[in-house]
């Protein structure tokens, strides 16, 4: 009976998707036009969570926070905020030199760059959780 299936995941899809969809609703509805958010609300539809890369990337995206001069402010913190990857270039005490691509606005689209050279910390006051990293590794990241 695959329609009892379908009729059955569709039931848990509406069951997960309402209180997403009516938190959205409430923060951010009046921070975009109605189709911005109807289009946005419609991936619901097909399985979007309230997960991190979601609201850096659909959310923060279309909440009026990429246009005019508060386009480059937001990039700025949707580049820190996603995580990324790196290759260790340098390791230099409580930091790592790595080689990492950053996203840019490309005609009116997000992109990455090629790698360029950022300083990111490893550890805090002598204790860090990268400590085995070197030259040529590659990291993930997030924020500094």
């Amino acid at each position: 009976m695959p329609e009892a299936g379908a009729a059955a995941a569709s039931a848990r899809l509406v069951a997960h998707a309402t209180p997403f969809y009516e938190s959205l609703g409430e923060r951010f509805r009046n921070r975009m036009d109605a189709g911005t958010f109807t289009w946005l609300a419609s991936k619901l539809e097909h399985g979007a969570r309230p997960h991190h890369n979601f609201h850096v990337f659909e959310v923060y995206l279309r909440a009026v926070l990429m246009r005019g001069n508060h386009a480059n402010i937001a990039l700025d913190r949707m580049d820190s905020c996603r995580i990324s990857w790196a290759r260790v270039a340098a390791v230099d005490g409580a930091e790592l030199v790595v080689e990492r691509p950053a996203l840019e606005l490309r005609e009116g689209k997000l992109a990455l760059t090629e790698p360029r050279v950022k300083r990111i910390t490893r550890q805090i006051e002598r204790h860090g959780f990268a400590d085995g990293a070197q030259v040529g590794d590659f990291v993930s990241i997030h924020w500094n």
